[in-house]
Order: structure tokens, then C-alpha cells, then sequence
């Protein structure tokens, strides 16, 4: 007589997740997933943020792991990037570390085009006085005389 005897292995739990602020988190079906509480392996949730002026970084979709872990940290909800003059990517909460080399090539064109600026300014400056002055003396009584 033979006897079998059946073990099942016990499924690994993860912690909550959380949820990323201005985010909300659902289950893949699309309910609700917000309540906190412990997810067992194979479990997944799938994070997004809360309207247009945000931009979900990172994995939207993430799932319980059989070692206990998530298959990836929760993203973060941040405001979309945008583009300045230089073509540098700029948005609330996004930092990068910068070389002094950078920050000095960044220094040289911003003053570059201040320059420009001021040159384009000086010029428009003085053909209006140029034009003042012409007027003026065409507008003369010495001019009209001869």
C-alpha cells in the first residue's frame, strides 16, 4: 500500500504597494485596488495619474513575485516635462545632475543670445533716432529755404 501525501507550497505575500500621489492604483479587471492591503503572488495592480497634467515614471503595471518582491517600484506621477529655448527638458520634481562643463556651455549661450538681444535693441534705437533726425532737419526752416 503506497500513501501520497499532497503539499502545496504556500504563496508568497508582498506589501502594499501605495499608491503614487495625484495617482490612483486599480486591479486588472479595472476596480478599485486603493483600500491598502497585502497582495499574494501572481497578484498585479496597475497605477495611472490623475489627469491630463500629469505623466506616470515608471511601469504602470506591476505584479507580486513569487520571492515576496514586486516586479517593479511603484511609479511616480510627475508634471510633464517642457522644452525651454536651449531644448533642456524642465518639470517639477525632475532634477539631473549637471557637469560643470554643462553648466558653464549653458551659461556661455544664454549670454550669447542676451547679447543679440541687446544689439538687435541698440540698432532699432538708433535708426529711430536716425529717422527723428531726418525729419527734423527735412521739417527745418534752413532745409525748406535752399
Amino acid at each position: 500500500m503506497q500513501y501520497f501525501l499532497k503539499v502545496e507550497k504556500q504563496r508568497a505575500i508582498c506589501g502594499d504597494p501605495g499608491i503614487p500621489r495625484d495617482g490612483s492604483r486599480l486591479n486588472p479587471d479595472g476596480s478599485d485596488a486603493s483600500d491598502p492591503r497585502i497582495f499574494e503572488e501572481g497578484e498585479s495592480v496597475i497605477f495611472s495619474c490623475n489627469g491630463e497634467s500629469f505623466a506616470l515614471h515608471g511601469t504602470s503595471f506591476i505584479t507580486c513575485l513569487a520571492d515576496g518582491t514586486w516586479s517593479a517600484p511603484r511609479p511616480r506621477c510627475i508634471n510633464p516635462p517642457v522644452e525651454t529655448a536651449l531644448g533642456k527638458e524642465i518639470a517639477a520634481g525632475y532634477t539631473k545632475e549637471a557637469k560643470l562643463d554643462e553648466l558653464l556651455s549653458l551659461k556661455s549661450q544664454l549670454t550669447e543670445k542676451l547679447n543679440e538681444l541687446i544689439k538687435a535693441d541698440e540698432s532699432m534705437q538708433l535708426k529711430i533716432e536716425i529717422s527723428q533726425m531726418a525729419a527734423e532737419i527735412a521739417s527745418s526752416e534752413e532745409y525748406k529755404d535752399k
